[in-house]
């Protein structure tokens, strides 16, 4: 069996923007969510990267498509630095909101608040077959190509929804480039929030 890739995910999420406007009683008259919220729609892939630490080598992408009120976030691995051989895809289904602008950290950042509805994972060969099981992801059926239900109890760095239901990041949108929050070690919370943003990039495909 394939070895698990192992290593941390220069997480993420992101999935998306909050559709419908604030009102004059909870937000400022325009602190530019509303241009933010619409320049997000659409759909956004990071460079296909090593994993750091995987045994056998193994390459991430990181995408994040984006419709509007909902969206998704995807982890993609691959057994080649092409990400073209799929291995496994872990999937998280959200509803997002774009809050508040961040001067303090950055001219056009906002707070992105990311909340779960659903979690998957599928695996695309037999070794993550056995991974996914052998980890206790989701309850089956287990196969290649079959999508499993993780929501209840999370998968690798992934936890639950019950444990971890939302996650507190933040963004900025630079022409047809897409920046989200370096990590922190909990953006379960919002006191997690992160207050840098990350050296790489997602770009705008389509």
């Amino acid at each position: 069996m394939e070895k698990l890739a192992r290593g941390t995910v220069a997480f993420f999420l992101l999935c998306g923007a909050l559709a419908g406007c604030q009102s004059a009683e909870t937000a400022p008259e325009d602190d530019g969510r509303a241009e933010v919220q619409a320049a997000l729609k659409g759909r956004w892939l990071a460079a296909c990267s090593p994993v750091p630490d995987s045994d056998p080598p193994a390459f991430a992408v990181y995408e994040v498509v984006n419709e509007g009120e909902t969206g998704t976030f995807r982890y993609g691995m691959y057994a080649d630095e092409e990400c073209t051989s799929p291995l496994l895809d872990l999937m998280i289904e959200s509803k997002q909101e774009v809050g508040a602008a961040l001067p303090d950290i950055g001219e056009g950042v906002h707070e992105l608040n990311v909340y779960y509805n659903r979690l998957t994972a599928t695996p695309h060969v037999e070794g993550y077959v056995q991974a996914l099981q052998g980890a206790g992801c989701g309850s089956g059926p287990y196969a290649v190509g079959e999508t499993v239900d993780t929501s209840d109890t999370g998968c690798f760095f992934f936890k639950p929804i019950s444990a971890c239901d939302a996650d507190y990041d933040i963004m900025k949108i630079d022409g047809a480039k897409f920046y989200n929050g370096l990590r922190t070690a909990d953006m379960c919370v919002p006191e997690g929030r992160p207050t840098e943003l990350n050296q790489f990039w997602f770009e705008r495909m389509e």
